[in-house]
C-alpha cells in the first residue's frame, strides 16, 4: 500500500489536504496518485468536484476503505500520451488551463480522458483521448459539459 493510500486510510471520513498528502507521499505527483486511487484502484475518494461541493479545492475525503469498483489497468502507452499532450498543447481542451497556471490554491494536474469510455470499448488511441485538467475531468464524469463532449468527439 502506498503512502498516500495508507494516510487516507488512517483518516477515513476526515478531510485530508494536498499539503498533507504531498508531505506524506514525499512526491509532487500526489494529486495524480489520488486520481489513480479513484479511477484505477476503485476507492471512493470525494473531492469538491466529485459530489462534495462543501470541500475546498485541494481537499479529499476517503469515504470508505472498501473499494466501490474493481481495480483495473488503464495504462496508456507513453508514445500515445506524448502525442495527445502535444496535439492538445498540454492544455485542458475544456477550460484552457495549463501547468503554468498551477498554484497551491489551484493544484490541478492535466490528465487524459477517454471520449468513448473504456467500459464501452473505447481504445487507448489518440483519436479517443483528450487532455483535461483534473477539475474539468471530474466535472465531466459528474455529468457536466455534455455539449463539450459531443462537440469534441466530432472534431477529432
Amino acid at each position: 500500500m502506498g503512502q498516500a493510500l495508507a494516510f487516507l486510510c488512517e483518516n477515513v471520513g476526515k478531510v485530508v489536504t494536498t499539503e498533507e498528502l504531498a508531505y506524506v507521499a514525499k512526491a509532487k505527483e500526489y494529486a495524480r496518485r489520488v486520481r489513480e486511487l479513484r479511477t484505477e484502484d476503485g476507492y471512493h475518494i470525494a473531492t469538491r468536484f466529485t459530489g462534495r461541493p462543501d470541500l475546498n479545492s485541494g481537499q479529499y475525503i476517503l469515504q470508505s476503505t472498501e473499494r466501490i469498483a474493481e481495480s483495473h489497468d488503464r495504462h496508456i502507452k507513453h508514445e500515445v500520451q506524448t502525442s495527445v499532450y502535444k496535439r492538445d498543447k498540454s492544455t485542458c481542451r475544456l477550460c484552457g488551463w495549463d501547468i503554468n497556471r498551477w498554484s497551491s490554491d489551484d493544484p490541478r494536474i492535466l490528465e487524459l480522458h477517454h471520449l468513448e469510455q473504456h467500459q464501452q470499448g473505447g481504445g487507448y488511441v489518440e483519436e479517443n483521448l483528450v487532455v483535461l485538467c483534473g477539475k474539468c475531468h471530474d466535472e465531466l464524469h459528474a455529468g457536466e459539459h455534455e455539449e463539450f463532449l459531443n462537440k469534441i468527439k466530432h472534431s477529432l
